[in-house]
């Protein structure tokens, strides 16, 4: 008798009125790219959202659904020491807390987080390297600050859009992450907060720094880094914007659409390498931002809507000109 399939939920959180930066619920049309291509390749996608999104996904949930006393607890004892609208800040802690109470809750042991700005070309519960492994996340190389301009080890990213847990991995970080909110923001969060309002640098505390500082206390080859290749030399992307995936300076930007150049092999989306220009294949593509209006292209055709080239540029001269108008209405008249 055939064993059965491996059944990998791949979690998506995604709630209207926690997206400031993407102007309402008028503009979450995104999202269903994402639940679209995840579930070309996965078998099981969960959406826990909002009224606004509930025709979207064969398997929705509301948000309420799996608040529990862990989240209230957090609730309770959560700081914004961010940049950010404190609604969103929480936000971004608060889907994990839901994602735990949907793993009891269903008895599954393991899930993919995603969040609701990535296309995926993979089938995760074929992937091998989950087996091996509590816990996966895309942790690049460089954690310094570079707008500090001076050394230091204060950046603390690892980036968890689209990532891997074992639910005991996930209970452990929830539980590191609400005991330093609750008792060690002085000790271990400080350094970094006083350097974002020392030198005005946006960002700040955010769960990207709770997950960095929690795979630090982790056995080696437990966490398993995303950026880095994978035998079959394949990664995870981060931001498609910039030249940094793992390495900072490791790939194309195309100059016309400001994002890494993008070339698919097989339907699969591959970025350029900047130092000899081979192809680097990626399982993702994650839309961070303004990076949000390449998606629809992306999605239907493997390829930059013209559109979105025009709307980006548009920006982007917009800006300049506005910072050209500042620039001559501070000099003296005369």
């Amino acid at each position: 008798m055939a064993d059965a399939k491996r059944v990998l939920p791949v979690l998506i959180h995604h709630e209207s009125n926690a997206k400031p930066q993407t102007g309402g619920r008028k503009n979450q049309e995104y999202l269903r790219y994402c639940i679209e291509q995840a579930c070309k390749y996965n078998d099981k996608v969960v959406l826990i959202g909002d009224e606004a999104n509930k025709e979207w996904c064969n398997e929705w949930h509301h948000v309420n659904e799996f608040k529990n006393e862990r989240l209230e607890k957090f609730c309770k004892v959560f700081k914004n020491w961010s940049s950010y609208p404190y609604a969103w800040s929480l936000s971004i802690y608060k889907r994990f807390f839901l994602f735990e109470e949907y793993l009891k809750r269903n008895d599954y042991k393991e899930c993919v987080v995603l969040d609701s700005d990535i296309l995926v070309y993979l089938d995760f519960s074929t992937y091998k390297p989950f087996l091996n492994c509590d816990a996966a996340m895309e942790i690049p190389k460089a954690q310094d600050m570079e707008a500090l301009k001076i050394p230091n080890e204060l950046r603390w990213a690892a980036n968890v859009g689209l990532s891997y847990f074992k639910l005991e991995a996930l209970t452990d970080f929830l539980d590191y992450c609400t005991d330093i909110f609750e008792n060690h923001m002085e000790d271990v969060l400080r350094p970094k907060w006083d350097a974002h309002e020392k030198y005005r640098i946006p960002g700040g505390i955010c769960e990207m720094t709770l997950f960095y500082l929690w795979q630090k206390t982790k056995p080696e080859g437990t966490v398993l880094n995303l950026l880095v290749p994978d035998e079959n030399g394949f990664v995870f992307s981060g931001p498609i914007s910039g030249e940094e995936n793992y390495l900072r300076g490791e790939c194309v930007v195309s100059r016309l659409t400001t994002i890494k150049k993008i070339v698919y092999k097989n339907g699969i989306p591959c970025y350029v390498k900047k130092a000899d220009k081979s192809l680097l294949p990626t399982y993702s593509l994650h839309f961070i931002g303004g990076d949000k209006i390449y998606m629809e292209g992306m999605y239907k055709k493997q390829k930059p809507a013209w559109k979105a080239v025009l709307v980006r540029w548009y920006w982007i001269t917009r800006g300049k000109l506005g910072r050209i108008k500042r620039k001559l209405l501070k000099q003296p008249v005369g």
